[in-house]
């Protein structure tokens, strides 16, 4: 029995090292990508001062490490219809949280009704059903009303993780956004919005945005 008990745990043993050192290489693939993208925004940025536009190689090649980060450039060209949902995929969102006496809270990813990340709070008990964005904004014309949800539950939702980690995300896109403005790119040209894709991705990181969105995305955040 003491053998079979140490032979589970060794084999337990293997399968997290096999998969610690699988995702600490998919970890370093990963920012060897996004490396990549930075390295090729410069280069387009260069390729733009002196011939006016990237050239179709860097631009290729922005679309290829694009790709490979799980970015959906194939609508790029017009042949896909854009679905804010599906260009979209941010990690470590929509988790329901327990606050206890029937209160819950779920911090979402930007969605088609909300560009930015969203906190709900509920109590089905209650018959209450609030959201509002991690910056204090309206969303889906609805906010944390102090009436309705209690200031020591706003103060749980606002100091958890989730929430302080969607505030950091908004900062990135809003960040991102500053720096696309300043390059000056034409969001209505190819190449410029392949260049402005990569600036979001370096910059956000964790949110990953088809580059036809962009515009409408930056519009809001």
């Amino acid at each position: 029995m003491k053998k079979l008990a140490n032979q589970i745990m060794s084999f337990i043993l293997v399968l997290t090292m096999v998969f610690a050192t699988g995702t600490t290489a998919f970890a370093a693939e990963q920012n060897s990508t996004l490396y990549k993208i930075q390295q090729l925004v410069q280069k387009a940025e260069s390729e733009r001062e002196q011939y006016g536009e990237a050239t179709d190689e860097t631009a290729k090649q922005s679309q290829v490490a694009l790709e490979a980060l799980g970015v959906e450039t194939g609508s790029y060209s017009g042949t896909q219809p854009v679905v804010l949902d599906d260009v979209i995929a941010t990690r470590g969102y929509g988790q329901t949280h327990d606050l206890g006496k029937g209160w819950t809270y779920r911090v979402d990813k930007p969605s088609s009704d909300n560009a930015k990340p969203h906190v709900h709070v509920d109590n089905n008990s209650k018959n209450i059903h609030c959201v509002e964005n991690v910056d204090g904004t309206p969303s889906h014309g609805k906010t944390l009303d102090g009436s309705k949800v209690p200031k020591d539950v706003q103060k749980k939702v606002k100091d958890s993780k989730d929430y302080k980690k969607g505030q950091k995300d908004l900062k990135k896109m809003q960040e991102a956004k500053r720096e696309i403005h300043r390059r000056k790119l034409n969001l209505s040209v190819n190449k410029d919005l392949l260049i402005a894709a990569g600036i979001f991705v370096t910059a956000v990181g964790v949110a990953f945005v088809a580059p036809e969105f962009l515009p409408a995305l930056l519009a809001t955040v």
